[in-house]
């Protein structure tokens, strides 16, 4: 009985197994397609790493995210807010003076803490006014310049899966115009694709993750919520996949985020770092600043008309 069972079980694996490679090709060619554009005249796809400091925790792990970029040689960029930065100006100035690239991500603090200490999203852009929305940027921008001498070319918007519409999309560029800003990095790239007129600005979006093309590829989802869908080898199985399908696709963007506090202690984190470092040679690695400059000097970039 023994026998036969394990029989019918490896019979009934063989002939599961084309369904399963068809799935995974599947879903491989609806990842290649919503993250492949045409960025640059270059056949390398494109990887670029940011992280958003978005709590006292993430404070704690600035110092500890950039000895792991530095041992990988690996630069990313920082989302930081205003209100954070103030109370640590000193470690956030690491950030800069190590070559790394500052995002405005919004003055005062968007999320907020329980009784027990857990965080919650306390503060959305949907929730205020356009005249809220552009003092929050701009006191930003003038933090981030004078207290760690930060070179702000770029915004990221607090909670953006919350702020997609034509209206709020338009209500930040407009901001980001007035401040001289390159670039927003503020979306996905489902959404991206599939929302319509962004006005003509350069907006660059975040990677979905694998087999759920809609929520981003980040530390949040992945690894933090508690009421995650995931195991903690999920996180480098994705990027695994999703690593390999740009390198054999060639001009895709992979454009991930991750909060420091989630990721500085996590070995699946310390896995992708060395897998980009090693795959350095057949990726490009620019700054958003650096990927922004290719559509104002004429090349397609990341923009629906």
């Amino acid at each position: 009985m023994i026998t036969r069972a394990l029989t019918r079980k490896a019979v009934s694996r063989f002939h599961d197994r084309p369904a399963r490679l068809l799935l995974k090709l599947f879903r491989e060619a609806a990842f290649v397609e919503a993250h492949h554009w045409d960025l640059y005249q270059s056949p390398k796809p494109i990887f670029c790493l940011s992280f958003d400091c978005d709590a006292e925790e993430d404070t704690a792990a600035i110092t500890g995210t950039l000895d792991l970029l530095d041992a990988h040689e690996l630069t990313g960029a920082f989302a930081l807010i205003g209100e954070l930065v103030e109370k640590e100006p000193s470690v956030y100035r690491q950030i800069v003076e190590r070559g790394h690239e500052i995002v405005n991500h919004g003055y005062l603090r968007h999320t907020d803490r329980r009784p027990d200490g857990s965080l919650f999203a306390s503060r959305f852009y949907h929730e205020l006014t356009p005249e809220e929305i552009r003092t929050d940027i701009i006191d930003n921008h003038r933090a981030l310049t004078h207290l760690i001498g930060a070179d702000v070319r770029g915004f990221r918007t607090p909670h953006f899966s919350t702020f997609q519409s034509p209206e709020d999309r338009a209500c930040v560029y407009d901001v980001c115009r007035e401040l001289g800003y390159v670039y927003s990095s503020s979306s996905t790239s489902i959404y991206l694709k599939t929302g319509g007129n962004w006005d003509g600005y350069c907006e660059i979006p975040l990677t979905g993750c694998w087999g759920d093309l809609k929520s981003p590829f980040d530390s949040w989802g992945l690894i933090a919520s508690p009421l995650r869908h995931y195991v903690d080898a999920d996180f480098t199985r994705f990027f695994d996949r999703m690593l390999g399908s740009a390198i054999r696709s060639g001009r895709i963007l992979l454009n991930v985020y991750f909060d420091p506090s989630h990721v500085v202690a996590f070995p699946g984190f310390h896995s992708l770092l060395a897998d980009i470092a090693t795959n350095r040679d057949r990726l490009w690695l620019p700054t958003y600043a650096e990927l922004a400059s290719h559509r104002q000097t004429g090349d397609s970039l990341c923009v629906a008309s």
